[in-house]
Formats: structure tokens, sequence, C-alpha cells
């Protein structure tokens, strides 16, 4: 069983520690602050929101959640809780702070864990200063994952770790699946908006209720299923909606998000039109005169399809996506071809495509998991 410390200035930094005491590991809260040593160890409100009472004592009693000034026992992870949407500069400088007071006695951990809701661009501060300060660890014993106590699914994963011991330890820690992403910056960001998903449909569906004039407030049940108040659960959810809605720096970075994603998308296109084109001459080597089928959206992409093809004198069929019913015995017209393309991002009708015999299939919308479908006899 792991044993975790959860590493702390002041007590809100407990939550973790509960919640994962809860979960069954052996879990040390420490803190240079012994106001919040003492907290941590008293059944207050903080506590109940992740114990009974009776569990908290037994779990007291059973030295399997303790609390101390000084660590003097090696653990697997250490996790640091962190915040920076309220003040960045400050949070990051007591972190190191606390960071210091850790590693001044040599201690060990496979894996360190940032967790918590930050500003974008802080946790790369962060972790840069953590690492100039610890020339012993390595960049890849560090995690950052997002707000894992309020986030209920795939929560946002920053890692330059990508073995399987990092998967491990992130999944069994909190149970709970979670999504890695390529840098702490869009981890940052994803967990934002993850962190404050919840509340907007539910003030949403509250908009709604009383938009219809409905004042029956049972009727919020049925927009409640997290049993959410019309107050905030936690004082990071609160500012998180803050965050967002004075930071320059979530409007920057979501149209850097929105081009990033459109230029990995034409450089997808790219390579795979690349691809078809060079395979559909290889094939029109083999074949004289193949019947060609293509899937289009629209009159306008027609001139992609015949960029494709290695001659004009190809025989060309056309069908647009809006033509074809979704039904099982409505595909008849694919028999008698012996090539598809398809440039419509239509699941069902790859599905469809997924399963032609004797045919060569070039799905251009599915590069990446289907880079290009080829069968033939």
């Amino acid at each position: 069983m792991l044993r975790v410390i959860v590493a702390d200035n002041n007590v809100d930094g407990a939550a973790h520690a509960y919640a994962l005491a809860k979960r069954g590991y052996e879990v040390i809260f420490y803190s240079p602050n012994k106001y919040a040593v003492d907290k941590t160890l008293q059944y207050k409100h903080l506590a109940s929101h992740y114990l009974t009472r009776m569990e908290f004592m037994k779990l007291i009693t059973g030295n399997k959640l303790s609390a101390t000034q000084q660590i003097d026992v090696e653990a697997d992870v250490l996790i640091i809780p962190t915040n920076t949407l309220s003040n960045e500069a400050e949070t990051i400088n007591n972190t190191i702070s606390l960071v210091r007071s850790i590693f001044v006695r040599k201690n060990k951990f496979n894996f360190i864990i940032l967790a918590g809701i930050n500003s974008i661009g802080s946790t790369a501060k962060l972790i840069s200063k953590i690492l100039d300060f610890c020339t012993e660890i390595d960049k890849e014993q560090i995690i950052y994952i997002g707000c894992p106590l309020h986030i209920t699914d795939k929560i946002p994963v920053y890692s330059k770790a990508y073995g399987e011991e990092m998967h491990k330890i992130v999944s069994e820690l909190y149970g709970i699946e979670y999504i890695t992403t390529p840098s702490p910056e869009i981890a940052e960001y994803a967990t934002l908006l993850k962190a404050v998903e919840k509340y907007v449909i539910f003030y949403l569906g509250v908009q709604l209720i009383f938009d219809l004039e409905s004042l029956d407030l049972s009727s919020l049940d049925y927009v409640n299923r997290d049993e959410l108040t019309l107050g905030f659960e936690d004082k990071q959810i609160e500012e998180a909606f803050s965050y967002l809605q004075r930071s320059e720096k979530v409007s920057s970075y979501t149209t850097k998000i929105i081009n990033e994603v459109l230029r990995c998308r034409k450089k997808a296109l790219t390579y795979t039109t690349r691809y078809a084109r060079r395979m559909l001459k290889e094939l029109t080597k083999q074949k004289s005169n193949p019947k060609v089928l293509a899937i289009l959206n629209n009159d306008d992409e027609q001139s992609i399809i015949t960029g494709l093809l290695p001659s004009r004198n190809l025989k060309l069929r056309v069908k647009h996506l809006d033509d074809i019913p979704l039904s099982d015995d409505c595909y008849s017209f694919l028999e008698g071809f012996d090539i598809v393309i398809s440039n419509v991002a239509c699941p069902e009708f790859s599905r469809v495509l997924k399963g032609l015999d004797n045919v060569y299939v070039f799905d251009l919308m599915r590069p990446v998991r289907n880079r290009v479908e080829m069968r033939h006899d």
C-alpha cells in the first residue's frame, strides 16, 4: 500500500489527506504551520466533507491518518495542493518555501504531484523553480493533476513521464479516469473548464426554470443531480469563475488552442491526402480505369478529390452525404466501385466503409485512428 505525504502551508491541503486516507492509503499531512497540523487532527467542517466522525477517528487511531511539522519517514508520493488563481507570485513563493523545508532533510519520493487548480502558465513556472532548487529531482518525477477533488471524471494530467508506473500512480490514487495533456498550460486550461462545467450546466438549468416562471423549486432536482446548492461548494470553484472572468490569458489561450487545433488538423489532412494520392497512383497501375466514388459534404469539396486523382481520365462519381440515408439497407450504391474516397466526418458512414470488402477505401477524415483503410482481393 502506498504511503503518501500531503504537504501544505495551511490547513486547506488537509482535504487531500482526508480524501486519500478514506481510499485506504497511509497518509501523513505535513505543514511547517503548527495551527494547520493541529486543525488537521480535529474533526472540523473540512473533514466532514470527506469522512464521518467515526471514519475519522478510526483512521486516526489506526495510524492511517497523521499530521506533523517534521517529516522523518520515507514515502512513495509527495502531494502538494496548489491554487495560484488569486495570487500567483505569492503562491509560487510559498510553495517553493514549503519544498525547501521538505528537501532540506534529503527526503526522497518516487513522484511529486502538484494537485489543484492553477492560473495558465503558473504550473510551468512552479515546476521550473522546483527543479532549480532540487537538482536531485528529475523532471519526469513531477506530475500536475488538475483539481482531482472536484473533477469527477477525466482529470487533466501533465507529466514528462509516460511510463506505466506514472499511469498506475495517477489512476490508483484518486480512482478517477484521467487524460494526459502535452503541456502544463493545456492541463491548466482544461482544469479550469472542467471545474466550472457542472456549475455552468446547473445554472443554465436554473435560469431556464426561472425563465419559464416555474417557481416550484423542486424542479431544481432535474438539474441538481450532484446535489449542488445555489452557492459554490468550495472556495476554489469561486476563484475559478473569478479568474475566468478577468483573465486576458484565458482569452488569448483560447485563441491559441483553436489555432493549434486547426494547424494540427490541416497538417493531418495534408499528410492523409498526400498518402492517398500516392496510393491511388499505385492502384491505377494495377487496374486500368478503376471506378472511383467520392463521398462529399458539398460541391465545393469536389476539387479536393479531383486533385487526388492521378489521371483525369478516371471515371469519378460524386455523392453527397445528405443524399445518403443512415440505414442498413441503403448502401447498395457502393457496389461496383473499385475505390471509395470519403471526405465526410460521419462516424456511422465510416463504420460502413470499414465493412466493405474488395474495395480500396480512403477515409480522409480518419487519418489517426484509421489512416487509410485498404481492402482488396
